[in-house]
């Protein structure tokens, strides 16, 4: 007997989960920042608001994986593996636990420049954000764990179930993808704080949260250019997995190299 991927408790806890953040948002009152010019103070209401609407989204988004994928599979064992669910969703609970705590944090800060920026400097973020380091090793064979696993009828059917049962447009593996977009989102974020705060109070806060998030941010990117290196399309790497050597140094230099054969090769 194959088991369902949904019952009434599981709608319930999702619809509990959407509500919980959808109450956080409130106006943003741009009064509260003083030494801004009204352009200014315009254009840094606009990307506070969509500061945290778009952390709202995601919070949603890991709520939906977590409440909406991994928790029917992990009920569902005589068709889903516990090893191969942990595999498939690493560690993205808690992900989801970080940024639920960070997006509160950032709603409560929202009048306040200094400790909206503070926000991103923290013990606490900074150990959220490291949790990032392990889910973009891993996301790659989480991905191929689920396009084999669609091979099989019942398997599909019940992820099927599932993306059905959130109303989702996208499937699993675009959910999957968000976390990575989400991290190198923040930086094009305060670096617009950045522009409209620059010689004001909020300069120096602003510009730590900016270089603090950049800094995981080029560590993320610089995973995700050794996965590519690693794959078989480009490489035909069969070896150990090259992060294990460390991180990639000569990134700038390969890709130079890169352009020179391509256009080389384009001659020929």
């Amino acid at each position: 007997k194959i088991c369902t991927a949904w019952d009434a408790n599981s709608q319930s806890d999702i619809a509990q989960s959407r509500s919980d953040t959808s109450s956080l948002h409130s106006e943003i009152s741009v009064e509260s920042f003083v030494e801004l010019d009204e352009k200014a103070l315009k254009k840094i209401k606009y990307i506070v608001e969509e500061l945290i609407m778009t952390e709202k989204t995601y919070m949603q988004d890991l709520q939906d994986i977590v409440m909406g994928y991994m928790a029917p599979m992990e009920l569902c064992d005589d068709l889903f593996e516990p090893s191969t669910v942990k595999d498939i969703f690493i560690n993205i609970k808690p992900i989801g636990d970080f940024h639920l705590n960070f997006l509160e944090k950032l709603d409560e800060y929202k009048k306040d420049l200094d400790l909206l920026a503070n926000c991103f400097l923290t013990k606490e973020s900074e150990e959220g954000f490291a949790l990032y380091n392990e889910f973009c090793r891993k996301v790659p064979r989480s991905l191929d764990l689920i396009a084999g696993m669609m091979k099989d009828p019942q398997t599909l059917q019940f992820i099927q179930d599932c993306k059905q049962q959130l109303n989702h447009f996208f499937p699993l593996s675009e959910f999957l993808h968000r976390p990575i977009q989400r991290i190198l989102k923040y930086p094009l974020l305060l670096r617009d704080l950045q522009k409209y705060t620059a010689g004001t109070k909020y300069a120096s806060c602003i510009d730590a949260a900016l270089d603090k998030i950049t800094g995981v941010a080029i560590h993320i990117n610089k995973v995700k250019r050794v996965q590519e290196l690693e794959s078989h399309e480009i490489l035909g790497w069969t070896g150990e997995p090259l992060l294990e050597y460390g991180v990639l140094k000569l990134e700038v230099g390969f890709s130079s190299l890169s352009k020179l054969f391509l256009s080389k090769c384009s001659t020929i």
